[in-house]
């Protein structure tokens, strides 16, 4: 993909956003598992393919090096999702210096995207449109008009996903810190608020 993009568009501004890989990838099992997509619970999970590959997208030093091997660093702006929340003025800010554009102001933020309301919203729905039917749903219904039939949706009991277990957690930490202090090398960035 990287060699794709330079191909495509050599002297583009990149942007990485990351939050926590053990929380990353937690998250993406939950709503996996929130879509009917996983039935499994981690430790049944843990080991197998579809555990491996939830775990590779938390190996953010492995996938910026690849993007260095094409583009200069100054070119790639590498934020963190947790100071982005606590400051988004700061890291809008270095966005558009990043990308050459005039500042502005932070637009109200709102939660997109998050498991609580899914867990709410029935499976058969969520598979309904989020099958098929996605293309044809999202050209005629805005995400305005998305977001507000969701939470009508979602009213449902709360199923909640299963819970990782300790030691789990602690091997997921465990496979993730040499990646994670090659990432740290790599940006100069601390990352402070990580549980790696």
């Amino acid at each position: 993909m990287p060699k794709r993009i330079f191909e495509a568009c050599p002297d583009v501004r990149l942007i990485y956003l990351l939050r926590d890989p053990v929380a990353r990838a937690v998250s993406q099992y939950t709503h996996a598992w929130n879509m009917g997509r996983l039935r499994k619970t981690p430790a049944e999970l843990a080991g197998q393919h579809q555990f491996q590959s939830i775990m590779d997208a938390s190996h953010y030093a492995r996938q910026l090096r690849a993007y260095l091997d094409y583009f200069h660093p100054d070119q790639i702006l590498v934020l963190d999702f947790e100071t982005l929340l606590s400051a988004p003025q700061g890291h809008l800010d270095a966005i558009l210096r990043h990308i050459g554009a005039e500042p502005m102001g932070v637009p109200t933020l709102s939660a997109h995207n998050g498991n609580d309301e899914l867990e709410r919203v029935p499976k058969s729905m969520l598979r309904l449109t989020h099958g098929r039917l996605r293309p044809l749903l999202t050209r005629l219904v805005g995400p305005k008009m998305r977001g507000q039939l969701r939470r009508l949706m979602a009213r449902g009991p709360r199923r909640g996903a299963p819970g990782f277990p300790d030691a789990l957690l602690q091997s997921m930490r465990d496979d993730l810190a040499e990646d994670t202090r090659r990432l740290r090398h790599m940006t100069g960035q601390e990352f402070s608020k990580w549980s790696i």
